[in-house]
């Protein structure tokens, strides 16, 4: 028994093997993907044989999308500021 881890049709306890997650009370069987439970209820609109066969989700994309705007970012701070020279050349001129 998994004391983290409930059933979620009826909250009963649950019994964690490598591949599979078992309910104690209503017997259903969930499975673990790549170390992931996919744990749906019933009344999901998802269905597990979904979930299970994908390789991608929704999630695994934003992640990649964010590593390649977080490189976006990284590369646009080491690039030389041109307002802020032009900011200076403008504060000299105030100042002359």
């Amino acid at each position: 028994m998994h004391p983290l881890l409930v059933c979620p049709n009826c909250k009963g306890e649950m019994t964690v093997n490598d591949t599979l997650i078992d309910c104690a009370v209503c017997h259903t069987k969930f499975p673990v993907v790549n170390n992931i439970p996919i744990l749906l209820p019933r009344e999901s609109v998802f269905s597990i044989e979904q979930i299970a066969a994908s390789n991608k989700t929704f999630y695994a994309d934003k992640v990649i999308e964010n590593n390649q705007q977080s490189l976006k970012s990284n590369f646009r701070k080491s690039l030389p500021k041109l307002t802020k020279s032009w900011e200076r050349i403008k504060f000299y001129e105030i100042i002359n």
